[in-house]
């Protein structure tokens, strides 16, 4: 740009200060083709967009997340060479995220490149350099869209399948026991049998037939899930610290899909901390709030300070009645398992899920569900 300059000056020099023809005619092609190309420049550069398609971008750990930058030219002048490079800080794009093309006048362009994270967490992404010029090159501009994007990792999700028995009658989960039969959920007629319910009878149908008959209906039940991650640095031991807590995190995230693909509320205590800050995030087992609880754990981090894990996840929270309470972390002690049975309310549905093998695995007092998360593999739940 600095050399187009300098011609244009010595070029109005000389077709000013020198009344030759010969020298002002080649002189005036020169400021027409340096002022034609600039215009040129200007005119692409004020219709020029580029922004992101997508903002808010989320994926799960070791899965590839599409990014997609929408380029276009809203002129009718064509751009012989445009360069796009977005900054993705740490991410791994494998130099997928720069482009080299060109734009005809009125196009729109998508952009598209994968990226993916080696570590769960919030990241951000963005600005987008822009680069080109005329056609003639005398005026290349460059420039730095802001467009933000950020890209939430989750904790890898492994498959769980545990057997639901109990919760609260009226649901989505279908159980067995016929002390739970929706009303609502019709399934059969069968002969009437002793002890059937005087509301449950097919008035209709019996008068037909001729003998009573008795409505069925489908047993389901609504099982609310509240986990309990324990993350108090403390509480690990401290060799394969690291590897234990992702795995309870990882633990945690399985147990939320689980009862999120049941389409059951979903909640999250925890004695974490959000990466950053000093909150110990709190989210009761409600309606609505499945991503809430997803991305508090992909932003969750371990506590160093020393608190009271029993206090903090068990005597200190109300558990709606037939909520589905599970503990993820290290094991407990026999006195440690005391504690917790004279701090929660009975006939609560504690489980637990430990992480690592503080304590042998034996029936302890009370005797609760226990489960042993396995150290890696595809398989989190240990036979």
């Amino acid at each position: 740009m600095i050399a187009a300059v300098a011609v244009m000056t010595i070029a109005a020099f000389v077709y000013f200060f020198f009344p030759f023809y010969a020298l002002q005619w080649p002189a005036a092609m020169v400021m027409i083709i340096v002022s034609v190309s600039y215009a040129y420049r200007e005119i692409v550069r004020r219709n020029l967009r580029v922004e992101r398609k997508h903002p808010n971008l989320k994926t799960y750990l070791h899965v590839d997340a599409t990014v997609e930058i929408v380029v276009e030219n809203r002129s009718w002048l064509p751009i012989p060479y445009i360069a796009v490079s977005d900054s993705i800080g740490i991410l791994y794009g494998a130099d997928r995220n720069r482009l080299l093309t060109t734009l005809r006048g009125r196009q729109r362009f998508i952009f598209s490149y994968t990226i993916r994270g080696n570590l769960r967490g919030l990241y951000s992404m963005g600005p987008i350099r822009v680069r080109f010029a005329d056609p003639l090159g005398l005026f290349p501009w460059w420039n730095e869209v802001r467009a933000p994007g950020t890209l939430v990792i989750y904790p890898r999700v492994y498959p769980v399948n545990l057997a639901t028995k109990r919760g609260v009658p009226s649901g989505s989960i279908r159980v067995a026991n016929p002390i739970y039969e929706d009303m609502t959920r019709y399934r059969s007629i069968r002969e009437y049998v002793p002890g059937d319910e005087l509301r449950t009878i097919a008035w209709k149908v019996s008068a037909r037939m001729g003998t009573l008959h008795t409505i069925q209906y489908l047993p389901a039940v609504s099982s609310p899930c509240l986990v309990l991650l324990n993350l108090t640095a403390t509480d690990y031991r401290q060799r394969n610290r690291f590897h234990n807590t992702e795995r309870s995190i990882e633990a945690a995230a399985s147990l939320a899909y689980f009862a999120i693909a049941q389409k059951q509320d979903v909640g999250l205590i925890t004695t974490g901390v959000i990466r950053g800050t000093t909150d110990m995030p709190t989210l009761p087992s409600v309606g609505g709030q499945s991503t809430v609880v997803m991305e508090t754990l992909a932003r969750i981090d371990i506590n160093p300070e020393p608190i009271d894990t029993i206090a903090r996840l068990f005597a200190n929270t109300q558990y709606a009645f037939g909520t589905r309470v599970m503990y993820v972390g290290p094991a407990f002690t026999p006195e440690q398992f005391s504690r917790i049975a004279s701090s929660v309310p009975r006939r609560t549905r504690l489980e637990f899920f430990f992480t690592d093998e503080r304590v042998a695995m034996k029936p302890l007092p009370p005797v609760f569900p226990i489960y042993r998360l396995t150290e890696q593999g595809e398989k989190l739940i240990a036979e």
